[in-house]
């Protein structure tokens, strides 16, 4: 909230090119009183309004009160990193990060959707904007709702890019789109080092981690914290592969090993903190 500004923001997430993005808004006139990425979300919705969204990257779920409209502002990021669920009751909307924050509120009654149990147990999801709770719903990927004058509206600010009949397609050697893939791997990589608080690397062994950890390594001048986790039983025990990535890239590895019985014990906590089954 800036003193002397309309819009409060609440924000959960990272805008990695905020730097950037600060830079446009100073030169526009807008006065920055910190350093943080959550002040440009206020600053760029002032200036560029709903379409602000486009210019963000990043991992982010935001809430936006404007308060000379009586207009709120909810956003999800394009992939649903970040998730955000809302509940409308009466005149009233709630949002939050977690399904158990809105429930809290009492206003909601816990009710499951038992009609959804059959599509849960054979895709191991639930489409769309649905959750296992009445009257609660999850804001897509992609998309943003607004809420003014009792009305909601849900649309898409961005989806997949899909080829298209006709629209021409680069071609290019196998070396070209080796090239090209690892350029964007290591800038979204670099991108991602940008935060406020010290960063590791969950790394499984399997080649996704590994590539993600071997250049995060080169990138940082100090060692990199690794974290791997493994069942008891070596039939679902991958840490030699882990252990072999760790050491190659010198980095600081902590290893979690659970047996059948820590797993077990967990589940209720698990449950409760994930708000819906995750299959």
């Amino acid at each position: 909230d800036i003193p002397g500004n309309p819009a409060t923001v609440t924000y959960n997430g990272d805008i990695y090119n905020h730097a950037e993005l600060a830079t446009l808004l100073r030169a526009a006139g807008h006065r920055y009183r910190t350093a943080c990425d959550t002040e440009t979300i206020v600053h760029a919705y002032e200036e560029w309004g709903d379409e602000a969204v486009q210019r963000f990257r990043g991992m982010f779920a935001f809430g936006l009160w404007d308060a000379a409209r009586r207009r709120l502002l909810l956003v999800r990021d394009r992939l649903g990193i970040k998730p955000l669920y809302w509940a409308r009751v009466g005149d009233q909307l709630l949002f939050a990060s977690e399904i158990k924050a809105i429930l809290a509120s009492g206003l909601i009654e816990p009710r499951a959707r038992e009609e959804l149990l059959p599509e849960l147990l054979s895709t191991r999801a639930v489409a769309g904007d649905s959750t296992l709770f009445h009257g609660v719903h999850k804001l897509p990927p992609g998309h943003l709702l607004t809420f003014e004058d009792g009305d909601v509206t849900v649309r898409s600010y961005w989806d997949l890019p899909i080829a298209r009949r006709g629209r021409t397609v680069r071609r290019t050697t196998t070396a070209g789109v080796v090239e090209e893939f690892r350029a964007r791997l290591e800038e979204s990589i670099r991108l991602r080092l940008m935060a406020d608080v010290p960063l590791g690397v969950f790394l499984s062994g399997g080649i996704d981690s590994s590539a993600i950890a071997t250049l995060m390594s080169q990138m940082v001048d100090r060692p990199i914290q690794t974290f791997s986790v493994a069942f008891a039983d070596r039939a679902y025990n991958e840490l030699s592969y882990s252990r072999a990535v760790a050491t190659a890239i010198g980095a600081e590895a902590h290893e979690v090993v659970i047996d059948d019985h820590d797993f077990f014990d967990a589940l209720p906590k698990l449950i409760w903190h994930e708000d819906e089954p995750l299959a």
